[in-house]
């Protein structure tokens, strides 16, 4: 399928496991409840699609386009989504472990409840994306952009937040246990009810 278009398809339930996919314009598809784990989606258009509980762990979404997608339920997890647009994109109860989303845009993204363990967002940006409940243990943060995120009630237990920045992030009952913060821009954020039991905090910038 390299190259095809299939704007608004209905593939609902379909089966593209390990199918090469580079460049495939699919925006507007509605995919709920597709099986695309291990496919190869480098470069394609997503943008607006519906996949929804769908599975693309595995997969190669390197620089492709996945603004506003419906992700809600879906298995990302071990995913390379280096370079990919999610902006406005819904992730609600997603699952990221493992994936790796270096230099990715999540502006205005919705990730409540998902699951991000071990998740690379190094020097990602996720200004104003909603993270709240969001397990992000052990993430990589690295340099980061969370201006005006929520992470209320989020889970950054061991998470590397090396140079990040947090201006105007609330971080209410987040849960920093071990965090390292060496560095981090912390302006105008909320930290009430947090937990910060052997944080790191050297260097902070308030």
């Amino acid at each position: 399928m390299q190259g095809v278009t299939a704007v608004a398809a209905k593939m609902r339930f379909t089966n593209l496991s390990n199918t090469q996919m580079s460049g495939v314009d699919l925006s507007g598809a509605d995919l709920l409840n597709a099986r695309m784990e291990g496919a190869i989606l480098d470069g394609a258009n997503l943008e607006g699609a519906t996949l929804a509980n769908a599975n693309l762990s595995d997969t190669l979404l390197l620089d492709a386009n996945l603004r506003s997608v419906n992700l809600v339920g879906a298995n990302l997890s071990r995913s390379n989504l280096t370079g990919v647009s999610l902006v406005s994109a819904v992730l609600a109860n997603a699952d990221l472990t493992d994936a790796k989303l270096v230099n990715a845009g999540l502006n205005f993204a919705n990730l409540t409840g998902a699951r991000l363990e071990n998740v690379d967002l190094t020097q990602a940006v996720l200004s104003a994306v909603n993270l709240a409940g969001a397990d992000l243990s052990y993430a990589i943060l690295t340099q980061t952009y969370l201006y005006g995120a929520i992470l209320v009630g989020a889970n950054l237990s061991d998470a590397n937040l090396d140079r990040a920045d947090l201006t105007e992030v609330d971080l209410t009952g987040a849960d920093l246990s071990y965090t390292n913060l060496t560095d981090t821009i912390l302006t105008d954020a909320i930290l009430t009810d947090a937990i910060v039991r052997g944080t790191y905090l050297s260097e902070l910038e308030f």
